[in-house]
């Protein structure tokens, strides 16, 4: 799959498209397939250094804390949402950066809740659109 990573610390600059293996979720996760990452201040420490060198496979780490996607499989076991979900996921590893990512399906502070801006008292959780 496609990933940006690095190999070395630095600016914007040391970001590279690599590929890497599509992961597969083990026994109580959720593999999501990435629509969007977030871009935080986190991302900007990792890839300058300040969390260590890189130290991922194949010499590179793929930064990303944070997604939203969909679920595409469920590893053995996993209570979390349903293939086919729309989903967004705290992941504390990193690895956001990349078409698919897998988390815990069973850490209830990993899965985010949002609600609407524009129409009040319309939310979705991770399970199910309500109020909409």
């Amino acid at each position: 799959m496609r990933a940006y990573g690095f190999k070395s610390n630095g600016g914007p600059e040391v970001l590279e498209e690599i590929q890497v293996p599509t992961p597969r979720p083990g026994p109580g996760q959720v593999l999501i397939e990435v629509a969007y990452a977030g871009v935080n201040f986190a991302e900007v420490q990792h890839r300058r250094g300040e969390f260590g060198e890189p130290d991922g496979p194949g010499g590179y780490d793929v930064p990303g804390l944070e997604v939203s996607g969909t679920v595409a499989a469920l590893g053995s076991g996993a209570a979390g949402p349903a293939v086919g979900e729309q989903v967004a996921a705290y992941l504390p590893g990193f690895g956001g950066y990349a078409e698919f990512a897998v988390v815990d399906a069973d850490s209830s502070g990993r899965w985010l809740r949002f609600r609407s801006r524009t129409r009040p008292g319309c939310h979705a959780s991770i399970r199910r659109p309500t109020g909409c």
